[in-house]
């Protein structure tokens, strides 16, 4: 089925009750058809501005009722678009319904995009995959700081630049682990040499 649009864009919508929507918005905001149709009523004067809309979804008839629309600016009998101006809100909410075919209250929510509690794939924002590159250990890590192509967060390599220059410099490498006492001295010989070099 063919989605309805929220008749009121960039308001605030309480779905609480299954059988309406009360929207909220600024005064002068426009109030918009849902779906295609026809206007089957239109009366300023019953619940602060009462307008029906005849919609034939996949063969099924169903009307959309709105109240307290302050200013309507169709008449009886037009044809309308779906997203088509159709009224423009005062300082109320409007309430809005879907009716059957008998003009009975039915559940709002099968017939909108975004809040149709029965497929909660499309409500609930999505995962993002855990990397495998990311280091567990890595404090930083769900901070969600920037990262760069590597992933290692930008503010680290900003503060890191310095050593990592001082590494270039003086061609530092990393020395292996095993039998360390032997080599830690091995590198201080190396070192102090390089720094007498360059004094």
């Amino acid at each position: 089925m063919e989605k309805f649009e929220i008749p009121v864009s960039g308001g605030n919508v309480d779905d609480s009750n299954s059988k309406e929507l009360v929207i909220s918005s600024y005064q002068g905001n426009l109030v918009r058809a849902p779906y295609e149709g026809v206007i089957d009523k239109m009366d300023p004067n019953h619940c602060g501005g009462y307008i029906k809309i005849q919609h034939n979804v996949n063969g099924q008839q169903y009307y959309s009722s709105f109240c307290e629309v302050n200013r309507i600016t169709v008449n009886r009998g037009d044809n309308i678009r779906k997203g088509s101006s159709i009224g423009i809100m005062g300082d109320k909410d409007i309430t809005y319904s879907v009716l059957d075919s008998s003009s009975r209250k039915i559940r709002v929510k099968p017939f909108f995009s975004g809040i149709d509690n029965d497929s909660k794939k499309s409500t609930e924002p999505k995962k993002e995959p855990k990397r495998a590159d990311i280091d567990k250990k890595d404090p930083t890590a769900n901070l969600g700081l920037p990262k760069d192509d590597n992933g290692q967060d930008i503010f680290s390599k900003v503060g890191l630049a310095p050593f990592n220059l001082m590494d270039k410099i003086f061609n530092i490498k990393p020395v292996p682990l095993s039998n360390e006492s032997i080599m830690e001295d091995e590198v201080l010989q190396e070192e102090l040499k390089r720094i007498k070099k360059l004094l």
